[in-house]
């Protein structure tokens, strides 16, 4: 048997989509590409079977109202250490394999083997390794129901393989037994398969269809993790950056303005040396809390580069009304953070689309050496470029 295909990991497609952000596994985009390699070396290989198998934790939902979400999570991450470990173990000669997280409590295991009686084997141990799981908080032990189907001994496609695995996981959750197939004896006739697969068909499709959005949904919030920064839950600068490309598209597009303010507070190392740096965040925080409630309503904010440093893009907007908004912006932060431990003050530079540039290059050079002018000039004031 190969050795090359067992090692294949999720780099056949762009490993920002195809990993699952809680586990690090592959996840269900990375499955069906891999599913495509292993059914090629298996038609390739005489004699070498591909399951595809199916797992999901029971009750997992009550776990999670039971030991809370956050808990929950953390034994998802146990249960995905644990399958991961022994199939490791197992890599070998006979038998290789490589495990996803497909679903809220669905994991997917590729295993090429010589026997079914070899996969058998592998999923009564996996089950066992999960049940030996103990968990804080949690009454019991953790559980799996779990199906297989085996290319191309009982499915033809990958197609059937995803088709049997979500039908026969269905038959282990209501019959009660862990380990579902259709080489069980009591599922070998062809056309009792047939029926069954034809029945259950919106089921399954359903069933797919629900993983994918899933992981759309996890996918989604790791872009949002990816594009917002921590400290004030504003844009990041990878945001900022994507959002002037655009947005100086549309301007060039239109033929209209694109202005953009640096707001770099002048008051930082006070706020760091004095009373350290969660106090310093917590007036980044503020600042930027601030910034956003006063920027127009069609502009983009965002935390620029480090520190008390913040980006606006305001579109559509002539250079004089840019400047009369940065002016009232720096009053309203000089008048308002009286509240603060430490009164602040900030330099905002200008630079504009199309007077100072073309380029997102040339208008970050240019904000960014209005922003230093302003600092030398006394700081606490507005400089264009």
């Amino acid at each position: 048997m190969s050795t090359r295909w067992a090692a294949f990991p999720a780099e056949h497609i762009d490993s920002s989509i195809s990993i699952d952000t809680l586990t690090g596994l592959g996840n269900i985009f990375a499955l069906l590409q891999a599913a495509k390699v292993g059914l090629q070396e298996a038609m390739a290989q005489p004699g070498t079977l591909l399951a595809l198998v199916l797992t999901q934790i029971d009750d997992f939902a009550a776990i999670s109202i039971q030991i809370g979400d956050e808990a929950a999570d953390e034994l998802l991450k146990g249960v995905a250490t644990t399958l991961y470990s022994i199939l490791k173990e197992k890599h070998g000669l006979h038998l290789q394999g490589t495990l996803y997280r497909v679903g809220k409590d669905e994991f997917a295991l590729l295993v090429q083997h010589s026997s079914c009686q070899d996969l058998r084997n592998l999923v009564a141990e996996l089950q066992q390794s999960v049940n030996n799981l103990s968990w804080p908080g949690l009454a019991g032990r953790v559980t799996l129901c779990t199906s297989g189907a085996c290319f191309p001994s009982c499915a033809v496609s990958l197609g059937h393989l995803i088709a049997y695995t979500n039908l026969f996981l269905k038959k282990s959750q209501e019959s009660g037994a862990k380990f579902a197939c259709p080489g069980s004896p009591e599922h070998q006739d062809a056309q009792f398969l047939s029926v069954e697969l034809h029945n259950n068909a919106t089921a399954v499709i359903e069933s797919f269809s629900e993983r994918i959005l899933n992981t759309a949904v996890q996918l989604s919030e790791a872009k949002k993790m990816a594009f917002t920064d921590p400290v004030t839950q504003l844009p990041n600068q990878r945001a900022a950056r994507d959002m002037l490309q655009r947005m100086l598209r549309e301007a060039k597009r239109e033929k209209t303005s694109l202005c953009l303010m640096l707001v770099d507070g002048d008051n930082l190392a006070d706020y760091n040396q004095r009373f350290g740096y969660a106090a310093g965040n917590d007036m980044i925080y503020w600042l930027g809390q601030h910034i956003k409630q006063l920027a127009p309503p069609n502009s983009f904010v965002a935390r620029w580069m480090c520190g008390d440093e913040f980006l606006i893009f305001v579109p559509d907007c002539p250079r004089d009304e840019c400047l009369e908004l940065a002016d009232s912006l720096r009053q309203h932060i000089q008048t308002e953070s009286q509240e603060l431990l430490i009164p602040i003050t900030v330099s905002i530079g200008i630079a504009s689309h199309p007077e100072n540039g073309t380029s997102t290059a040339q208008l970050l050079e240019a904000i960014e050496a209005a922003t230093k002018c302003a600092k030398a000039n006394g700081r606490n004031r507005v400089c264009a470029y």
